[in-house]
């Protein structure tokens, strides 16, 4: 859950679809890409995972903090414009094609486990689900079925206390 990347690719992706698919990825993905719109919908998706944070107890740091720790730049993006990201993001073009990693690895591996996370926490979870869904169109599969969820991780059942028991312990007890 601390990890920027599937916060920032798969709504720039999907909200490019038909720019990426007209130019072969032939502009800049973050700079020319990510526009003030494009910015929301990463921020109201990092805003419900900080809801399934929250539930859980956890802290987690937002999507930009994430970032400029792994990348050590400042990369703060805001809804009226980019800023200082030229310096990581500058020359990052887009991929080729829908069906790259942005979407085949981010969705099912990023964004499933964290719809269900949503699930168990009773956090809602719209633009999480609505990504899902409609990359599952997109690319005509179904990530939910692909992906990590609870249930595939063995982990179906478990009640939030035992989740988190589970994960910081290293085991659960009959206490747990």
């Amino acid at each position: 859950m601390s990890n920027p990347v599937p916060s920032a690719h798969p709504p720039s992706t999907i909200l490019n679809a038909g720019w990426i698919e007209q130019t072969h990825g032939d502009f800049l993905f973050y700079l020319e890409g990510e526009t003030p719109s494009v910015y929301r919908v990463v921020e109201s998706l990092d805003a419900e995972l900080m809801d399934i944070g929250s539930a859980l107890g956890l802290a987690l740091d937002p999507n930009d903090v994430l970032t400029e720790r792994w990348y050590g730049h400042q990369t703060r993006r805001s809804t009226t414009g980019l800023s200082t990201r030229e310096l990581v993001y500058g020359t990052i073009k887009a991929e080729k094609q829908l069906g790259s990693r942005y979407l085949t690895e981010d969705l099912p591996y990023g964004l499933v486990p964290w719809e269900d996370m949503g699930r168990l926490t009773g956090v809602e979870t719209p633009i999480i689900s609505s990504l899902i869904n409609l990359g599952d169109a997109l690319l005509g599969r179904d990530f939910r079925a692909e992906g990590l969820t609870l249930a595939r991780l063995g982990l179906d059942g478990l009640t939030i206390n035992q989740l988190l028991v589970l994960v910081q312990e290293g085991g659960l007890t009959a206490a747990a």
